[in-house]
């Protein structure tokens, strides 16, 4: 629902076709990868899935990573590019980033260092998402949306912030460096940039939407009970993709017997 809330806002800003179904495979590829990174550290399982992302193939170890690869060869098959197409070196520099994440268990690591990991992350992520509707991203385009992304990662961090600390996991939220003002601002800074790239009349809308997420996760980390919006404790490390932004809503939603 998130990926394709965002992506659909994004490509009518940018004037561009929206493929619900493409949008879908995306998401369920992204939330797949996802969980498996935050459970799974296997150098072996790192690597298969970084031959995946180079196009060398991957022999499938587990039923996860066989799913992941159907899903792959889905979107391949739907998006018809070329092997050099940009989104797959995007793909693929995206896993080195979320490899590199595995740092932010260490307390001694640096202002600068994690706050490369987390444009890396959070960038990578919402240029590899947002590129499955734009096959031809302009460098600065690509600067705009690894900007958003960044502030996306951030407001994910914000949201999981009691679960980080539980779990020796640090941030730029956890450690003070960054508030959910911050990224307040950082959006508001990007209004205008937004606007010289799109024009002001599509971009009203998309900030729109960017400000309500920003409200969806004050309302989530703030008012929802805490069996709703807790996670359980595992092994994990942040998540890195603006999809699980608002994820689990589901869980607040009452059921009929």
């Amino acid at each position: 629902m998130t990926v394709n809330f965002v992506v659909a806002n994004y490509a009518r800003m940018a004037g561009l076709p929206f493929d619900a179904e493409l949008s879908v495979l995306g998401g369920a590829f992204a939330r797949l990868y996802d969980d498996m990174i935050d459970n799974i550290d296997d150098a072996a399982m790192d690597e298969r899935l970084a031959g995946l992302f180079r196009g060398d193939g991957i022999e499938p170890a587990t039923d996860s990573e066989q799913l992941l690869s159907r899903l792959h060869a889905a979107i391949d098959e739907r998006l018809a590019r070329p092997a050099d197409a940009p989104i797959h070196g995007m793909l693929l520099a995206l896993h080195e980033h979320q490899l590199a994440s595995r740092g932010q268990r260490d307390p001694g690591i640096s202002r600068d260092d994690l706050g490369k990991i987390t444009r890396g992350k959070g960038g990578l992520a919402n240029v590899t998402l947002l590129a499955l509707v734009q096959p031809r991203m302009s460098t600065e385009e690509r600067e705009l949306i690894m900007e958003l992304g960044e502030a996306f990662q951030l407001l994910d961090d914000y949201l999981d912030q009691d679960e980080d600390r539980r779990d020796g996991i640090f941030t730029p939220i956890t450690r003070g460096e960054a508030t959910l003002a911050d990224v307040g601002a950082r959006m508001r800074a990007l209004r205008p940039k937004l606007a010289a790239h799109y024009g002001a009349g599509p971009v009203r809308p998309f900030l729109s939407m960017l400000f309500l997420m920003m409200g969806a996760i004050c309302v989530k980390r703030h008012w929802l009970p805490d069996r709703v919006r807790r996670r359980p404790t595992r092994a994990r490390k942040p998540k890195a993709a603006i999809w699980s932004l608002v994820g689990d809503a589901e869980a607040a939603t009452p059921r009929r017997p």
